[in-house]
């Protein structure tokens, strides 16, 4: 499995959709949080909010439930996943933006919180610098970032009983030889060299129960990218040959078996001091 040589190598079909939906939801139920408490926002809060990378917009829509008085624009450069915009709440905005473009100057400095999550697969030569410029420059002095990531280095198979799982560990080795996520962990490294104040780093361990589940969406997702960005040109291809091995590590995940890892959450304010 070779790392996506696009910006992004799956669909945005309805399955696609779908399994976004059910990550958000596997994905909170890790955090414990849409928006981390040590920015102190309050029910009654009204942040002006950026989601990068919107996806489907589901994430927004818990936000707008714990914030009603929040402001949040979605951004990405398709929203062929999302509801039309005539759906959406009062107070939640589509726009399309491209962070490795040239930040259009009426984004610049409006936002109190920026989040991120999830472009590990799109992140260009290992470096997150041109897309943490952006961000930065998006927020109002004392405004927070919020970066959250997989990071495969931290994956690993468990399984009931110690049985043997093949197939779950073929396939965790070929992710982490793609080499995504590897810059990850110096993420808050990198807060501070940009200048962000404030710095930490969150990590979530994802629960027991929630092995499967996860699993389950790796599956799908690697299938969606071994149709997309692999050769299916024969029986004997790349593609086939990993929606094979899938099949087999479903059937392992089946008999009490899954992946195991840890979400990793960087967070950060802009200095006061920076305009």
């Amino acid at each position: 499995m070779s790392p996506p040589t696009n910006s992004y190598a799956l669909h945005r079909n309805y399955h696609s959709s779908a399994r976004l939906n059910a990550q958000n939801h596997l994905w909170k139920d890790a955090l414990g949080y849409s928006l981390h408490p040590c920015m102190g926002l309050t029910a009654d809060s009204a942040p002006r909010i950026a989601d990068i990378g919107t996806g489907t917009g589901i994430w927004m829509m818990d936000v707008k439930r714990e914030y009603p008085a929040a402001q949040i624009d979605g951004f990405d450069i398709s929203f062929a996943q999302c509801p039309p915009p005539e759906w959406l709440p009062d107070g939640v905005r589509l726009r399309e933006l491209d962070l490795y473009e040239p930040l259009p100057a009426e984004l610049e400095g409006i936002y109190d919180v920026v989040h991120l999550r999830l472009f590990f697969v799109v992140i260009r030569n290992d470096d997150p610098g041109p897309v943490l410029r952006n961000m930065l420059r998006m927020l109002k002095p004392g405004g927070w970032l919020q970066w959250s990531e997989h990071n495969y280095e931290s994956w690993s198979v468990q399984s009931v009983g110690g049985r043997e799982t093949p197939a779950l560990d073929e396939m965790m080795k070929l992710m982490k030889q793609t080499g995504l996520g590897r810059w990850v962990p110096g993420l808050p490294d990198l807060f501070a060299q940009h200048g962000m104040v404030d710095v930490r780093k969150a990590l979530h361990p994802c629960s027991p129960h929630s092995r499967v589940y996860w699993s389950q969406l790796q599956f799908n997702s690697n299938e969606e990218y071994s149709y997309l960005a692999m050769d299916n040109s024969t029986a004997e291809a790349a593609g086939p040959r990993l929606r094979t091995l899938i099949g087999q590590a479903a059937d392992e995940c089946r008999q009490g078996a899954g992946f195991d890892f840890t979400i990793e959450v960087a967070l950060g304010r802009k200095s006061v001091g920076e305009v």
